[in-house]
């Protein structure tokens, strides 16, 4: 009797294991599901792409012994770093990559760093004509 007790204890233990890890699995769906409702995902692409322009004015590359929060100066690329869709819409534009300024303060240590980032920006640019401030 004791066994079978026993037994039936391990496979309640074992269900109820199952059960917590169903529900974890629907906690994280359900906060997914959640995301599919944020209002910015109802704008349209072209609204969006709207904002990019405005947004993007101008994309400051100043290179400086401390330039963590350089992202935060091309906003070219922080909104295409977002999500797919951002992405999808900022490389579908490309006067938001033709608008340039360099700030030369020490550049030096990250030469090859500009390099790198110009030619994307180049390459994404496409035919656009420039706006270059140095």
């Amino acid at each position: 009797i004791i066994q079978n007790a026993q037994r039936e204890l391990e496979d309640c233990e074992k269900q109820i294991k199952a059960l917590e890890s169903r529900r974890q699995s629907l906690l994280e769906y359900t906060v997914q599901l959640q995301s599919l409702l944020s209002p910015i995902r109802k704008v349209p692409d072209e609204i969006l792409r709207h904002v990019f322009d405005d947004c993007c004015d101008m994309n400051r590359f100043a290179m400086t012994k401390t330039s963590t929060d350089a992202i935060r100066s091309i906003p070219a690329l922080a909104l295409s770093s977002v999500c797919s869709r951002w992405r999808r819409n900022g490389l579908s534009l490309p006067e938001i990559w033709s608008r340039i300024s360099l700030v030369w303060i020490d550049a030096d240590h990250e030469e090859k760093l500009l390099s790198t980032t110009m030619d994307v920006f180049l390459n994404r640019a496409l035919r656009y004509p420039l706006t270059v401030n140095i």
